[in-house]
């Protein structure tokens, strides 16, 4: 992601992803919606990352995977010490034709926390596996 996200407390809020790495299909959409929409019906591996800056001891870092608007999966980690908060999830889903899937994350540290831009940290990736 080119910009830093602010992500308000204890509320899920979309990933703005607005990089790619690669899309042969052109099926993400990195400048308005921020989600991936399958052009074939299948099945997909959905892998999310996210990480959270500047967060305290026992503080938590969730992230999600929604499908068409709706939570179908989500990881949460708990912070051992303060640091950065980083959570991972993944998924295999079955999508039909024009079905969307979006990365949502939330922290319970009280107030706005930015959601790390840099690619290697908070990323969505998703392959057709059949």
């Amino acid at each position: 992601s080119a910009a830093v996200q602010a992500i308000a407390t204890g509320v899920a809020k979309k990933a703005n992803l607005d990089g790619e790495t690669y899309d042969n299909q052109n099926e993400f959409d990195p400048v308005t919606n921020y989600h991936f929409t399958a052009k074939k019906a299948g099945s997909y591996l959905v892998i999310c990352n996210a990480l959270i800056l500047t967060l305290a001891d026992g503080n938590e870092t969730t992230v999600y995977i929604y499908k068409n608007g709706a939570n179908i999966a989500q990881s949460r980690a708990i912070q051992g010490a303060a640091s950065h908060g980083v959570a991972h999830t993944s998924d295999i889903v079955s999508l039909v034709a024009n079905d969307y899937i979006e990365m949502y994350v939330a922290h319970t540290y009280g107030a706005n926390r930015d959601l790390h831009n840099d690619s290697a940290w908070t990323y969505m990736s998703i392959h057709k596996l059949s």
